[in-house]
């Protein structure tokens, strides 16, 4: 999801009406005992930890897991396609945390802007 457009995810193919699908939603939020946003320390943990480096290496060690497994498949051509997504992800790695801790009601509509 932080990658690619929704309707061209490697993984999660787009939505359609025999088959459901499509990429989650990053930022949805469905708890109710918090004020429908993320709590502050959590947000603050995935600003210091979700960074273009550690995206690429949690994605090298995933890859590497997978290596003979049914996955195997999916797993490597993201891989091949992350050196062309750095910006975009760049982008979203900075933009997912301020969407997780802006308040959510249901009528609140977010998107990535890239």
């Amino acid at each position: 999801m932080l990658m690619y457009a929704e309707n061209e995810n490697r993984v999660f193919p787009p939505w359609t009406p025999d088959h459901g699908g499509g990429p989650p939603c990053l930022w949805e939020f469905e708890g109710h005992l918090y004020a429908h946003r993320w709590q502050e320390p959590n947000v603050n943990f995935l600003k210091r930890i979700l960074t273009v480096k550690r995206f690429a290496e949690v994605l090298a060690q995933a890859v590497e897991r997978l290596v003979g497994q049914p996955e195997d498949d999916a797993a490597a051509p993201v891989q091949e396609d992350s050196p062309l997504c750095t910006a975009t992800v760049e982008a979203r790695c900075a933009e997912l945390p301020q969407m997780l801790e802006t308040t959510q009601y249901s009528s609140t509509m977010l998107a990535w802007s890239v």
